[in-house]
């Protein structure tokens, strides 16, 4: 974690880069939530929840995009059934119905 000192000289060439020797080209962003200087966003202390509502707030953000998908496929995944099984569309149609039932005992 940078001290107080290492942000404010981070914040100053930043400032030093975008206005005066680069033009408009923004280096630095806050925190929308507590616009507090942010110099890199940790994702992996974000909830997956969090990190679902940021991606989608920032959709043009290459690294978020990256972050959801790499969280998205460390999460287990269940098999439903398999090409060739005799109760394929009845073990389809019941995996909907649960995943239905689950998000209307959650409201």
């Amino acid at each position: 974690m940078p001290t107080h000192q290492q942000l404010e000289g981070l914040y100053r060439i930043c400032y030093y880069l975008t206005y005066r020797a680069l033009q408009a080209i923004h280096l630095i962003c806050t925190d929308e939530r507590t616009d507090n200087l942010m110099s890199e966003i940790n994702y992996d202390k974000m909830s997956d929840q969090e990190l679902r509502q940021y991606f989608l707030e920032h959709k043009n953000e290459q690294s978020a995009l990256q972050a959801y998908l790499q969280r998205r496929n460390q999460q287990p995944r269940q098999v439903i059934t398999k090409v060739g099984d005799p109760d394929f569309d009845l073990n389809i149609e019941q995996a909907i119905k649960s995943k239905l039932d689950q998000r209307t005992n959650k409201n």
